[in-house]
């Protein structure tokens, strides 16, 4: 968990490997006897285990008031929580959390024989000896001790430092003071130091009894607000900047997430609602409603729910935490299969998806036609499209690109094909270099949306540009990006790029002064890209304005790091038509060892050789070019050449 930009505080429910168990502060052994006496049967070695009862870490609990447990609430993210007694494994049920304190209350299905732990709900002061009762690395209720080094105040909560030490399995242990009351519970380390360790104050632990933040809200108007923030935050402009007003927005929503969490107890319907409304932005949260959801009626719909869930809030991570959660979101939507009276399409497309995003595109395919088969029969068409853009994704991704182009087609034969589809075809077809194919899938996409449609027509003038056939289409669509794009925010780049394009087109029709004025487009809107230079260069010098075309060209060289030998061709050019030999000598020479199979290069050194009397270097450039090229064209005169400049 990050605390500012400098403090990383380790979450010490699990095991770890790695962890140096700190040394303790010196206290009087006889009161930690005492405490030790009179509170160790009050605090629970807790286990978490996953949906298939497979242990996936252990914590620490104690017994309040009311027989109920108190923990962290990280604790209970990986999976079902059991107190193990030694003699039983009991099952728990999630109360009430208090996620910004990272605190759970569970209610165990059977009464525990533990008496209840008294909280003090006065913040201790540095100086101020405490005890911690916990179960480090699996050593079942193991004292140690401590002194309170500071009461902080870290991203808006409070924590309290202590010396006491925390190893992986103290998570949710009591911190006690001498008179054996809670004063906070243990609640992560300082992964950066030594003897850093934090607690959350007891006081949230009465906050939460007593329901101070959530228990008198109403949920419904809890819900009502993060609609409306929900919908102010799509008209803002995302921005990453901690103070940006989509930030602030976005973190005041979260907030009235957590607290509607709260407020939602034990209510199947709330906890259903908030679900719902909190997966886009807050789906860590929508996942912890869905789980509770569960808890309390574990039914097909609960679980699907939850592996929506799931689902939704794995785009948000990385691996290897990306890869769990979607193996848990499969895991869910195989046991909704089996709870379901006969094949459900929702189920079996959902388990598609999470099966995509793990790439096992085999199954995928199988299950999003099963899916597609059941939606058609029930005349679902939006779920019907869906299942065929997931069988085109897969049979592609599988290298199966006739099938996949065979399900686009009956895509499209279907009336549902939408701008996006037209356009990842494009993508897909681009990736295999078919470019014609490509070419008209960009230019479909582009007709059917006026909104987005003017990059569309960029990457059909582009593909029909590139089947060198097609340079009338590739000139229409340009200018139609052009036309459509203009004045569009952000266009700048793409608009200068076809400007480019009709350039580099008209300078191969002779068309040049139109070329430059295009290429001179170009460089408006976008000053720094190197081709547009080059065209720029290349128009100038069909209309033998050479000492402008080397200018242009020297830029093109400069903002494209001479890294394209054709550049330097373009200026070796222009120099030598205007009898700059030395330099058109040197532009040539770097094309030559850029391109080992270009003859012209070394040819035009050759003459520059002759230029500059050095005849010597002039035959081993007339050498180079048959070297190159025994077949050359001009074979019979590079001999005759060769002959008399050896003479």
């Amino acid at each position: 968990m990050m605390f500012g930009k400098h403090i990383f505080i380790l979450l010490i429910s699990f095991l770890a490997a790695g962890f140096t168990v700190l040394a303790e502060e010196p206290q009087d052994d006889a009161q930690a006897a005492r405490i030790y006496k009179n509170c160790a049967s009050s605090v629970l070695f807790l286990t978490v285990k996953s949906e298939t009862g497979e242990v996936v870490g252990q914590a620490t609990g104690f017994v309040i008031k009311g027989g109920t447990i108190v923990t962290n609430e990280h604790v209970t993210r990986k999976g079902k929580v059991f107190v193990e007694t030694g003699v039983a494994v009991i099952p728990t049920v999630m109360a009430r959390v208090d996620s910004l304190n990272d605190l759970a209350f569970l209610t165990p299905v059977v009464e525990l024989a533990a008496a209840p732990l008294v909280i003090n709900d006065s913040l201790p002061s540095p100086g101020n000896p405490v005890f911690t009762i916990s179960n480090p690395a699996g050593l079942d209720k193991s004292i140690s001790a401590g002194i309170v080094a500071s009461v902080r105040e870290l991203e808006g909560r409070e924590l309290i430092q202590i010396t006491s030490p925390i190893s992986p399995g103290s998570s949710g242990g009591p911190v006690l003071n001498e008179r054996g009351e809670v004063v906070g519970v243990a609640f992560g380390s300082l992964n950066a130091g030594q003897n850093l360790n934090f607690a959350v104050p007891a006081k949230k632990i009465l906050d939460l009894m007593r329901g101070a933040a959530a228990e008198g809200a109403d949920i419904s108007s809890l819900l009502d607000q993060a609609k409306s923030l929900n919908s102010d935050l799509t008209t803002l402009n995302f921005s990453s900047e901690e103070d940006s007003e989509y930030q602030r927005t976005w973190a005041k929503m979260r907030s009235v997430f957590a607290t509607a969490l709260q407020a939602a107890g034990r209510n199947l319907a709330d906890l259903m609602a908030l679900c719902n409304l909190a997966s886009t932005y807050a789906s860590d949260i929508a996942v912890l409603a869905a789980e509770r959801a569960v808890e309390i009626v574990p039914s097909f719909e609960t679980k699907f729910k939850l592996g929506q869930a799931l689902d939704i809030h794995s785009y948000w991570l990385e691996d290897p935490e990306r890869a769990s959660v979607l193996k848990r979101a499969e895991i869910v939507f195989r046991d909704c299969l089996k709870l379901s009276k006969a094949p459900n399409a929702e189920v079996l497309k959902a388990l598609a998806d999470v099966l995509e995003n793990q790439e096992n595109y085999s199954e995928a395919a199988r299950h999003f036609t099963d899916a597609y088969n059941l939606f058609r029969s029930g005349d679902d068409v939006q779920n019907e499209a869906a299942c065929l853009r997931g069988l085109i994704r897969a049979c592609y991704a599988l290298g199966n690109n006739k099938a996949g182009d065979s399900w686009f087609r009956t895509l499209v034969d279907s009336g549902r094909a939408t701008y996006w589809d037209w356009s990842r075809q494009g993508e897909r077809l681009e990736n295999s270099n078919e470019f014609h194919e490509a070419a008209l899938c960009y230019r479909t996409a582009a007709s059917l949306n006026t909104e987005f449609g003017w990059s569309s027509w960029l990457s059909a003038a582009r593909m029909f540009w590139m089947t060198e056939d097609d340079y009338d289409d590739a000139l229409t669509c340009a200018r139609k990006c052009i036309s459509s794009g203009s004045g569009r925010k952000n266009s700048e780049g793409t608009l200068a790029y076809s400007y480019r394009l009709i350039a580099d087109i008209l300078n191969k029709r002779g068309v040049y002064q139109e070329a430059l004025n295009h290429a001179r487009e170009s460089i408006a809107l976008d000053p720094e890209k190197g081709w547009a230079y080059d065209a720029q260069a290349e128009a100038l010098i069909g209309l033998r304005r050479y000492l402008e075309a080397t200018k242009a060209s020297e830029q093109a060289i400069r903002f494209s790091d001479g890294k394209f030998p054709e550049m330097h061709f373009r200026l070796g050019y222009a120099q030598f038509k205007l009898e700059n030999w030395e330099q058109a000598y040197q532009s040539y020479k770097l094309v030559v060892a850029f391109d080992k199979e270009d003859t012209a290069s070394p040819y035009n050194l050759a003459l520059c050789a002759i230029r500059m009397n050095n005849y010597y270097d002039a035959a081993k450039w007339f050498e180079e070019v048959l070297r190159r090229n025994p077949n050359h064209p001009q074979r019979q005169d590079i001999l005759k050449r060769i002959e008399i400049l050896r003479r």
